[in-house]
């Protein structure tokens, strides 16, 4: 009930002046009402054990991992789970973002509920998302379960996917 913004932000903040670490999301379920950024040094490990859940319906994601201003290397990413509390319609909300990665290794397992499930961006000058291995397990009843963009002078290729169970629920709004 008690938004945990506050206390994910003081780990990533801590995480990112020790360079590169492991940093647990343990066990339970942690509410959010902003951005989660997981913008942590290169080569740092990120393991999800419990969830984060949301009701963010704006063009902001639940959770970004990776960083808007610079690319980041060889993160060992595992077990993302991200719900929303509500399914969104609104033609906003993003669950997952993976961000300007290089060379890293993400596992997502669980996101659900939001607009854009899990978006896919590349947007730094001769940089971007690239050389990454994705594992994607249960993409459901997101009005678009994945998304992969590139902007401005950045790009989102050389990248491999894995699995996917991409799928709609009878009780979901129909989609595009």
């Amino acid at each position: 009930v008690t938004p945990d913004d506050a206390a994910i932000l003081a780990a990533v903040t801590w995480c990112k002046a020790q360079g590169a670490v492991e940093l647990v999301i343990p066990e339970g379920q942690f509410f959010v009402t902003t951005t989660a950024n997981f913008d942590l040094a290169n080569y740092s490990t990120l393991t999800f054990i419990g969830e984060i859940v949301s009701n963010i319906a704006t063009a902001i994601p639940t959770v970004r991992i990776g960083s808007p201003s610079g690319n980041t290397f060889g993160l060992r990413v595992s077990g993302v789970n991200v719900k929303r509390k509500t399914l969104d319609t609104t033609l906003f909300s993003r669950g997952v973002e993976l961000r300007n990665l290089s060379f890293s290794h993400v596992d997502i397992r669980w996101v659900t509920g939001f607009t854009f499930g899990v978006f896919v961006l590349g947007d730094q000058p001769n940089g971007g998302f690239s050389y990454n291995e994705v594992w994607l397990s249960f993409i459901h009843d997101n009005l678009i379960n994945l998304k992969l963009a590139a902007a401005g002078t950045g790009y989102c290729n050389e990248n491999v996917f894995h699995g996917g169970s991409f799928n709609h629920s009878s009780s979901y709004p129909a989609v595009f």
